[in-house]
């Protein structure tokens, strides 16, 4: 296993898109990888998003009795004032830096996309063979 510095931002792309490629693919060393990956960073991405609904919470417009005012669509309704100070704090929490861990794939699958290729880029590297042996068993069913 390998770490890695990135942005809470990428954090949170890679686990969406990892989710999107999970749902889409076939088993293959990549699909394990990303597996791994999110499963090992979870608590990462669960925290960013209770920060992002925490600075939510904090700055709904309330009424006179302090209950959240709602809008149409049942979201948080927010102050103009308050809302660009949430844009900011969100904007602030995606560009602070986290170490992830990250699960290599020993390679990727020949008809991967370029696009693909590019998001998971990070997944690519060298490899320790306790994660072959474990990409195997997962490619076999084991």
């Amino acid at each position: 296993m390998k770490t890695a510095e990135i942005t809470k931002r990428e954090l949170v792309t890679l686990s969406a898109n990892g989710q999107v490629y999970l749902k889409s693919y076939q088993k293959s060393k990549l699909s394990y990888a990303v597996e791994k990956t999110l499963a090992k960073n979870k608590n990462l991405v669960d925290d960013y998003y209770e920060k992002v609904e925490d600075a939510r919470v904090m700055l709904a417009s309330e009424d006179e009795k302090g209950n959240i005012l709602l809008n149409k669509e049942g979201g948080y309704s927010f102050t103009k004032k308050n809302l660009i100070e949430l844009k900011a704090k969100i904007k602030a929490l995606d560009k602070e830096k986290v170490e992830v861990k990250i699960h290599v794939a020993s390679d990727m699958p020949e008809d991967i996309t370029p696009e693909w290729e590019r998001e998971f880029q990070l997944l690519k590297a060298d490899h320790k063979e306790i994660e072959l042996i474990e990409e195997e068993e997962y490619l076999n069913g084991i």
